[in-house]
């Protein structure tokens, strides 16, 4: 003991943490402190020594599996947005298709609308010629009248198409062909394309923050990379003793949502359902109860 010369180390003072003899917790400056025999302390020691390690053993195994969880994240995650882009391009494929069949039908009907122009232009052609060769023909034979040497036969026979001639005075009709015109046509694809212009405008986040069906879905709301964090498994244990999934009201869901023969599920729907009249149902926000009230106990959801 560096106080009490000669005297040997026994005890272990707990509140200073050093070794000292068995005088100095009766007489120097360790009196009235709490003191154990060395054995014991040694053992008391690597008994919290051992429930540390434990402790740490547990942590590390904790965080392994944290590790091993965002590890798995990371593989989800490249292998859902392969997937969504897959699916994407699928989409665009469709959209694709849908446009050049749209085209195809647009040209489809101007070839009809010009074949019918067409063939009534060709019926006025016909027409045309005819009432020329007719013309001509009348020309020809009134000239041959004119031409007749005998006046007595110029005059009968002149006589016999007076009728004819008075007849030919008759003023004659034009003909204006209307031009045919697609400007409507091509006017209701240039207000498509100024419609999805306006669309497209808007950056794709602030789009998807307004669209029905992404606004359904909660994670899009969340930060990508975003965690739920448990301290312990013991308070993961307390949360899971409230833990229930929400089971929804029928008489509130909107018309283009679908529950689930068990209630517990709800999916967007392109057709309005025409569920039974009730002053609870949704009819503007895609939306639905819950069975349960909040103050009807304890709910924890993941």
């Amino acid at each position: 003991c560096g106080v009490h010369a000669g005297r040997p180390l026994e005890l272990f003072c707990e509140d200073c943490g050093c070794c000292v003899c068995a005088l100095c917790p009766a007489l120097g400056a360790h009196r009235g402190h709490r003191a154990s025999l060395l054995p014991h302390a040694v053992r008391r020691a690597q008994e919290l020594m051992e429930l540390h390690l434990k402790n740490l053993e547990e942590r590390k195994e904790q965080e392994s599996g944290n590790k091993r969880s965002i590890e798995q994240a990371v593989n989800d995650v490249k292998a859902h947005a392969d997937m969504i882009k897959r699916q994407l391009s699928e989409k665009m494929t469709e959209l694709q298709l849908l446009l050049r069949e749209e085209e195809r039908l647009a040209k489809n009907l101007i070839d009809e609308k010009t074949q019918q122009a067409l063939g009534a232009h060709d019926q006025h052609l016909r027409s045309c010629q005819e009432q020329l060769a007719a013309l001509e023909t009348f020309t020809h034979q009134i000239r041959q009248i004119q031409q007749d040497s005998d006046p007595i036969n110029l005059l009968e026979k002149y006589t016999e198409i007076t009728k004819e001639i008075k007849e030919s005075r008759h003023l004659l009709e034009e003909w204006h062909p209307i031009p045919l015109s697609f400007e409507h046509l091509l006017n209701h694809y240039k207000h498509f394309i100024r419609v999805l212009q306006s669309i497209l405008e808007k950056p794709l986040e602030a789009r998807l923050k307004e669209d029905v069906f992404s606004s359904l879905n909660p994670t899009a709301k969340k930060e990508p990379g975003t965690m739920l964090k448990t301290m312990t498994p013991i308070d993961r244990l307390l949360f899971l003793k409230h833990a229930r999934s929400p089971t929804w009201e029928y008489d509130s869901i909107h018309p283009r949502l679908k529950l689930s023969d068990d209630r517990l599920e709800v999916s967007c729907n392109w057709r309005k359902i025409f569920y039974p009249c009730s002053p609870q149902r949704f009819d503007k926000l895609w939306q639905v109860l819950s069975r349960d009230a909040f103050l009807s106990g304890s709910h924890y959801w993941e």
